[in-house]
């Protein structure tokens, strides 16, 4: 007489429930090490576009590093970058006006704030410039004829500015009437063609030893979506940016 048995119900729901509870944790170590492995690569990812994004700013000159600030989608990920003059001299805020000649007829006077940048521009034909640059604790304005700049300030009791009138070409008289509460600091070059109207002293010096370039502060942050929240990394550093 055949006397094997087959397998009743209640040992297959008993070998079913033994083996969940020695597979179940195991899985969710599973699941839970698979999350930390997409995350963990994701921060390295982000790790490597912030690098790469950095060391990509400080190949550009200070124009195209400035054109550079904002947000950009790169790699599924969105890359924010900042970028302001910093005073080496003083750890504040700072504004760097620095002549550069575009051509024989036309000299530019480029203006870093710690709220964007612009270029105004000189003519030949003109014997006698005044830039106007009123430094508030807030903000400022900054105004050549027509042409104008404002913008905003974290809240400070003062500033640098720093003018570089090294690389200028022209014969134009220029007159810098500074307002505010700030440190004024000029590189004349071989210009004797300056002047400046303020109630603050003016340093006048020739050791200029950043006068082809500019100092900044740049941060660079990575997100992960485009609410731009919390990032997932960031980096800071104080570059130098060819003028």
């Amino acid at each position: 007489m055949n006397k094997n048995k087959g397998i009743s119900l209640i040992e297959i729901l008993v070998a079913i429930f033994l083996v969940a509870l020695i597979v179940g944790p195991f899985t969710g170590m599973f699941l839970q090490s698979t999350r930390a492995r997409k995350s963990m690569s994701r921060q390295f990812q982000a790790i490597y576009l912030s690098r790469n994004e950095l060391e990509i700013l400080m190949s550009k000159n200070c124009l195209e590093a400035y054109r550079s600030r904002g947000v950009k989608e790169v790699d599924d990920f969105f890359i924010r970058t900042s970028i302001a003059p910093y005073s080496v001299k003083s750890d504040m805020q700072c504004f760097y006006i620095i002549s550069n000649n575009i051509n024989d007829s036309q000299d530019e006077l480029r203006v870093f704030s710690p709220d964007g940048f612009r270029n105004f521009l000189l003519e030949a034909n003109m014997d006698d410039y005044t830039m106007y640059i009123d430094i508030q604790q807030t903000s400022f304005n900054i105004s050549l004829g027509e042409q104008t700049m404002s913008g905003l300030l974290m809240p400070s009791e003062k500033c640098d500015v720093y003018i570089n009138l090294i690389h200028g070409q022209l014969d134009n008289n220029i007159t810098f009437n500074i307002t505010g509460d700030i440190n004024i600091t000029i590189y004349p070059g071989a210009n004797n063609n300056w002047d400046i109207i303020s109630d603050k002293e003016c340093t006048v010096t020739d050791k200029c030893f950043y006068r082809d370039y500019i100092i900044s502060k740049v941060r660079i942050e990575a997100f992960d979506n485009t609410s731009l929240g919390q990032p997932i990394f960031q980096i800071e550093n104080i570059i130098r940016l060819k003028n």
